[in-house]
């Protein structure tokens, strides 16, 4: 068996148009986010923690698919 992933030339294609769109109230596909940057949470995370729905944020570092911040007062 082969480890490749299959997949037919419309998926490609359609994926690469949707990647394309760029629509009013509808992020872009790819975000770049630098230290520094403001963020905020649009759904509740960890009330207790103070992590809830418009906490505002800072960047303050970055991983591969983590994302360290602290809150802003």
């Amino acid at each position: 068996m082969s480890d490749a992933i299959d997949t037919t030339p419309l998926e490609t294609i359609i994926v690469a148009f949707l990647n394309t769109l760029k629509t009013s109230g509808i992020p872009n596909y790819n975000i770049k986010l630098k230290i520094g940057t403001p963020i905020m949470f649009l759904k509740n995370h960890d009330q207790s923690e103070g992590l809830r729905n418009r906490t505002r944020l800072i960047v303050t570092r970055l991983a591969n698919h983590v994302i360290e911040a602290r809150i802003i007062f």
